[in-house]
């Protein structure tokens, strides 16, 4: 009887990784100057008038898919039951992420002869896997404002490429008190919103604008606690690009600090050949 000793090498490969969280915004913020414009020949949404848009919803659609928080969507919709904010419906039938470009008690103009000069429009450029939907609110008045000679331009901007949500401000008239205009807040609330419950009125995680107006100070509220709030003390000047864009985030991003550590385990089997 002949016995075979056979050595079996078992490698064991360790790699040590560390994971790099990067922050706890899903956004960046940013803000910068660049010349405003009013969009060419947009596809109007309205042009009659309107005041807090009740029982009126307006669908901006995209184009392309566009990733809101976690939410990926074809369309973002204004109108009823938030007035002027923006909106998408999420998961529950009374969930909704929300973009807050300028919210105040916001209402159309119009002119001597009665004729209304607001108007809500968009446009779609760009080639695919670059384009940008761009909202407009042209010459939008305010409530209270009697006489009819206050004004903002606003757009806002969703990037295709990168998932970046840009707020725009262009030429405004501001001559009232700001508290006035904007019911005892020292400007427009400006911010994105997410989860937010309607039935429950529960606002989600709240990441919002405030403070001085030409260098805001961007911050987490958690909207479960009922706390309001702050909202940007000033008005947007003509030009002023706010920007958002998500952060990326590596769920590993490996630092090998030991790259290769092998072990070898000898097992011993005995196999009998007659």
């Amino acid at each position: 009887m002949k016995t075979v000793s056979t050595l079996f090498l078992f490698l064991l490969i360790s790699c040590f990784s560390n994971v790099n969280a990067q922050g706890d915004y899903p956004y960046d913020f940013s803000h910068f100057q660049e010349e405003y414009a009013d969009l060419e020949n947009p596809v109007v949404l309205t042009d009659d008038y309107w005041d807090d848009f009740d029982e009126l919803i307006y669908e901006f659609p995209l184009g392309f898919e566009f990733t809101f928080f976690d939410h990926i969507m074809t369309s973002i919709f204004l109108g009823d039951p938030f007035a002027e904010a923006l909106y998408v419906q999420t998961g529950g039938l009374e969930e909704y992420n929300i973009m807050l470009p300028y919210t105040g008690d916001l209402i159309s103009r119009y002119d001597n002869s009665g004729n209304i000069i607001s108007q809500i429009g968009y446009l779609v450029e760009g080639e695919p896997g670059s384009r940008v939907l761009k909202g407009e609110f042209k010459n939008i008045g305010f409530y209270n404002d009697d006489d009819g000679t206050n004004f903002a331009n606003f757009q806002f901007w969703l990037h295709e490429s990168d998932g970046a949500i840009e707020f725009r401000y262009g030429p405004s008239n501001i001559t009232l008190p700001l508290d006035y205009l904007f019911d005892d807040l020292p400007g427009p609330y400006v911010g994105l919103l997410n989860g937010y419950l309607y039935d429950g009125e529960e606002f989600g995680d709240m990441y919002m604008l405030s403070g001085d107006a030409a260098d805001p100070t961007y911050a987490y509220y958690d909207g479960s606690t009922g706390e309001e709030p702050p909202a940007l003390e000033g008005q947007p000047a003509d030009g002023t690009v706010y920007r958002f864009g998500p952060v990326i985030i590596n769920s590993v991003e490996e630092t090998i600090t030991n790259p290769v550590s092998i072990k070898v385990y000898p097992t011993i089997t005995r196999n009998e050949l007659n």
